[in-house]
């Protein structure tokens, strides 16, 4: 994995229903004027607003894009971003929120999206296994055996 670098643009991809409103504000506190909302128009069906990237000045403040994509809509980010190699995101899980606030409570359900999983799996396999990876560990089921594993 590659060390974050200030000076390229990051995009925070904001996978429904895993705490992104609540983290976009601290996005927005650490990046201010540089985070760039990229969201659809909810009411009138609009696409996000795309950033020409290569106009913004970026001296002083690092740039991060911070939204949902969506490919099957037309804005994918290798649609939108294809130039950004800077990604991160959430995955959701229950756990203590640890003070983060809970700001787009909404129990409505996702659509499935097991074909874009799919795709996604089989073009980008090592993002894929550091997920999986990274679930595996952060599972609660699994907190015993870390703990034994730790201790012995």
């Amino acid at each position: 994995m590659r060390p974050y670098d200030p000076g390229s643009p990051l995009i925070f991809l904001h996978v429904p229903k895993t705490a992104g409103t609540s983290l976009r504000e601290i996005f927005r506190g650490w990046f201010g004027p540089g985070l760039l909302e990229h969201y659809a128009g909810v009411h009138d069906g609009s696409l996000p607003l795309r950033h020409d990237l290569s106009a913004l000045p970026s001296a002083g403040h690092p740039l991060a894009i911070y939204g949902h994509f969506n490919r099957r809509r037309g804005f994918g980010v290798d649609d939108d971003y294809p130039e950004v190699r800077q990604f991160v995101t959430a995955l959701g899980r229950s756990v203590d929120s640890a003070g983060l606030p809970r700001l787009n409570v909404n129990a409505a359900p996702v659509e499935e999206v097991g074909d874009l999983r799919e795709e996604f799996m089989a073009n980008h396999p090592l993002d894929y296994e550091l997920y999986r990876y990274a679930w595996e560990r952060s599972s609660p089921s699994d907190a015993p055996r870390r703990s034994a594993s730790a201790s012995g």
